[in-house]
């Protein structure tokens, strides 16, 4: 986590990410959404970095995905809890 001048203010997620490729932060919930390319899951994590759940798993199936990409315009659309 990097403040308004790009100096590190904190650190999260080094022993549960594996590959993180995209981010979202949602303000009602005051969640991040993480998409974990290396591990083709969502994490979801608390404003104090603590990791909440993941969402998915790898396949094709419900809540299942491959992620290369993610459309996280669409990610309200899904009922993820």
């Amino acid at each position: 986590v990097l403040d308004k001048n790009g100096e590190q203010i904190a650190v999260f997620g080094e022993s549960e990410l594996v590959r993180p490729t995209g981010l979202v932060f949602d303000e009602q919930e005051m969640e991040l959404y993480v998409a974990d390319t290396g591990a083709d899951v969502i994490k979801v994590y608390d404003q104090q970095g603590t990791l909440q759940r993941s969402i998915g798993s790898k396949g094709a199936g419900d809540l299942q995905c491959t992620l290369s990409v993610i459309d996280w315009s669409r990610l309200r659309e899904f009922n993820l809890r």
